[in-house]
């Protein structure tokens, strides 16, 4: 009896248009304590808990790198842990726009801190409301719904889904954008990403009318 192998079932992915990228941060501006989780995910396709996990000790704004070291979880208690998989613990680059937009959260609490006075939770996350306390999952909750009210579904995790098209369709090479995402294979950022980006095919058409 021969049995046929099945790749396993990729879930569609689905990614935040030019447009929606724009309505989120008109909703969310600096300032808003959702504002920086949603921007760093979008500059750096990490997932909401190494979003939430990350330290100012992570960040180096010399060097613009994020070092990808926890993940934050809300189960039993909010507890930071280390990634899964060894490919999940990765050093980042990321570019001017987040460089400045880190500098802004950075004098965001600072100012926050002088305001609160004792009363500021002093801590050394990145992600966290006005008054210092760092955010959790709960806290994007809001966002999620937001997303299924305006745009009919997607969610935070979208970023992620969004981040890497980008990059793929650019021309950055499937490699670099698993290692990037901390894919623990590059098949699996195949399976996710490879076959989704309708540009890459139209410009694959374009070139074999050309040399054909």
């Amino acid at each position: 009896r021969r049995v046929l192998f099945r790749s396993p079932k990729i879930a569609a992915v689905k990614i935040f248009s030019p447009a929606q990228i724009r309505k989120i941060f008109e909703r969310f501006p600096r300032g808003n304590q959702l504002h920086m989780p949603c921007m760093l995910s979008y500059c750096t396709g990490m997932r909401l808990g190494e979003c939430l996990a990350l330290a100012w000790k992570h960040v180096d704004l010399a060097s613009r790198t994020i070092e990808v070291v926890g993940n934050k979880y809300d189960k039993s208690g909010t507890c930071i842990q280390s990634p899964k998989t060894e490919s999940s613990i990765r050093v980042i680059t990321f570019g001017k726009k987040l460089a400045d937009e880190l500098q802004v959260q950075k004098l965001w609490q600072e100012k926050n801190s002088f305001q609160y006075g004792k009363y500021y939770d002093r801590t050394d996350f990145i992600c966290t409301e006005a008054c210092g306390k760092p955010l959790t999952s709960n806290n994007l909750r809001y966002f999620n719904l937001w997303c299924r009210q305006t745009f009919g579904g997607l969610s935070f995790h979208s970023f992620r889904h969004t981040h890497a098209t980008m990059l793929i369709e650019n021309g950055l090479a499937l490699d670099y954008v698993s290692k990037r995402l901390g894919h623990s294979s590059i098949y699996t950022t195949a399976n996710v990403y490879d076959t989704i980006t309708d540009k890459r095919e139209k410009e694959a058409l374009s070139v074999m009318d050309s040399i054909l």
